[in-house]
């Protein structure tokens, strides 16, 4: 796991009740807390909003469970019009994943200066790391747009509830938990997602934004 990217996780085994527990609490923890209390938007401007937003950073934290592998990540996602950038780093703070990827294709940048590239930057994530992340398509899942969903669910605020969405035959299924209200830089107000779940047959992804940074 991870081992073309770092050495991060030569201790996974000894360290493994530890990666479990903290998984376990996390995934537990972030769905006890309940939605915090917001005003309802008119969706069709909300989501033009979203759609012009194109200058942020956020960041926090990813638990990852499958058949096979859990992991607790930090996670630091940064958009621009130029590019998109994931880093994921464990709970020691040594980088897991360095991803930059475009609609032209992805590229990972390793510990050791090495560096994988790859059309589709799901598909490079799942090579290089072995786990299956819609990255892609986080680009607008984060933000709470259903983009080219097969089905989704609209909240009582006029927020994104759920979606469905097949990705490259894997059907995904994202809930979104609570929201936040964002003010930009320029004291603009956006309503943006603080907790999603995602899941995929044995795999399930919580991610718990804690930080917004809207550049716009």
């Amino acid at each position: 796991m991870f081992h073309i990217l770092s050495n991060a996780f030569n201790w996974r085994k000894k360290t493994q009740w530890l990666t479990l527990f903290v998984c376990g609490s996390f995934l537990i923890g972030c769905s006890s807390v309940p939605q915090a209390p917001l005003h309802s938007v008119e969706w069709q401007s909300h989501q033009q909003q979203l759609t012009d937003l194109s200058y942020y950073t956020l960041s926090g934290k990813m638990a990852y469970i499958g058949a096979d592998d859990r992991q607790s990540l930090n996670f630091y996602w940064k958009r621009t019009p130029a590019n998109t950038q994931l880093t994921l780093t464990t709970f020691l703070g040594q980088t897991a994943l360095d991803l930059t990827f475009t609609n032209m294709g992805a590229k990972v940048v390793t510990y050791d200066g090495r560096t994988f590239t790859h059309p589709n930057a799901n598909m490079l994530v799942k090579k290089l790391t072995g786990l299956s992340i819609p990255v892609k398509e986080l680009s607008d899942w984060v933000k709470g747009m259903p983009t080219n969903a097969d089905h989704y669910t609209v909240s009582n605020l006029n927020t994104l509830a759920t979606l469905e969405k097949n990705v490259t035959g894997q059907d995904w299924a994202i809930q979104f938990d609570r929201y936040r209200d964002q003010i930009s830089e320029n004291n603009v107000n956006y309503v943006l997602p603080s907790s999603i779940n995602m899941t995929h047959d044995d795999t399930r992804i919580k991610l718990s934004i804690s930080k917004w940074l809207i550049n716009q």
